[in-house]
């Protein structure tokens, strides 16, 4: 994005809004009113927000090139070239009560683990409000037992977001 004016970067710092994320949830409306700004200067501010916090896109030859978040169930990694792939995004579907829930819980616990050095969350989309926090916490306990690592599971939890399918 290019270059921010100073009139924009002073109605941010006056505005109080003090995280990147708080300014991209923000509405164009909440921004104009908060920063007291054009809408199309509000929108080089979020532009340049988003390019400072967003990583580049990926081109799925890249995603490839990563290696899968497998699984835990050795069939299902077959199937999918060793397991789901880091940048994308998976729509688990399926009857109801087959473990679709419990199998998107434990994917989240292993990809906050096996991502924990690097900083790595997870976006979690629940459609059917099956999410239950304390479940992933167990998993993550687990996973970091299984796997030897030294983090705090409720800091882990930190980098989940999860969205209701309404919002």
């Amino acid at each position: 994005p290019k270059q921010l004016s100073q009139e924009a970067l002073l109605a941010v710092q006056r505005s109080g809004i003090t995280s990147a994320r708080r300014l991209l949830c923000m509405s164009e409306l909440e921004l104009v009113e908060a920063l007291d700004l054009y809408v199309s200067d509000v929108r080089a501010v979020v532009a340049a927000a988003a390019a400072v916090c967003a990583p580049p896109p990926s081109t799925a030859q890249q995603l490839m090139r990563e290696a899968p978040l497998p699984t835990g169930l050795a069939a299902l990694d077959g199937h999918l070239g060793g397991g789901l792939r880091p940048g994308s995004v998976t729509e688990i579907v399926g009857a109801s009560a087959v473990g679709k829930t419990e199998l998107c819980l434990a994917v989240a616990a292993e990809a906050l683990v096996t991502g924990h050095a690097r900083g790595a969350g997870v976006v979690y989309v629940d459609t059917e409000c099956g999410f239950k926090a304390t479940r992933l916490l167990q998993l993550v306990e687990r996973s970091l037992q299984r796997r030897g690592v030294q983090a705090d599971p409720h800091e882990l939890l930190y980098r989940v977001t999860v969205l209701a399918a309404d919002e």
